[in-house]
């Protein structure tokens, strides 16, 4: 386990396992629901976990379609945005 609570961390059943998570935090959006928590593992390397709830067309061709290309919006937002934040740190 990392040693000391981080300041964000929730503490309680929350902080195991060699981990601490933070409680986790929910917004209601036009799209459905996004919820995000903050972990530090051993390595003392952040995380976020999000999760995500999206509503979708209920015909199943067009689900997919569109279920693809939201998982490509979103996985090319996060490599735009880490890229961005570690090049930043990196040279700062």
């Amino acid at each position: 386990m990392t040693h000391g609570h981080t300041a964000w961390c929730g503490r309680g059943h929350r902080c195991n396992l060699g981990e601490h998570r933070s409680h986790p935090q929910s917004w209601h959006t036009t799209y459905g629901g996004l919820t995000a928590t903050l972990i530090q593992r051993d390595t003392l390397r952040a995380w976020l976990e999000l999760r995500i709830q999206i509503a979708i067309p209920a015909n199943q061709s067009t689900a997919r379609r569109v279920a693809a290309d939201i998982a490509t919006g979103v996985d090319t937002t996060i490599r735009r945005v880490t890229r961005h934040h570690t090049i930043r740190e990196v040279t700062s």
